[in-house]
């Protein structure tokens, strides 16, 4: 499974202006259905990410924002009904 997105970006920051076009893809392999693998373009810079859900419940994220700083995280996924 692919999946895209375009959207033009503005703001009136004085400090960091992203304005112009964002756009990134998504692929989910068929292979490894819990794993997405994304890449994004923020009229800026690029970032190339990840999710992993584990357990039904937990996601494990990992980014390379700006192609050079690494972030990461967790996240805990429950239905309310």
């Amino acid at each position: 499974e692919i999946g895209v997105h375009l959207s033009y970006l503005y703001n009136q920051r004085k400090e960091y202006k992203l304005n112009g076009i964002a756009a990134g893809i998504t692929y989910n392999p068929s292979f490894v259905p819990d794993l997405r693998v994304i890449a994004e373009y923020d009229s800026k810079d690029f970032a190339l990410g990840a999710t992993y859900l584990l357990f039904n419940h937990l996601h494990l994220q990992v980014e390379l924002q700006r192609m050079q700083y690494f972030t990461g995280g967790l996240m805990f996924r429950f239905n309310l009904k």
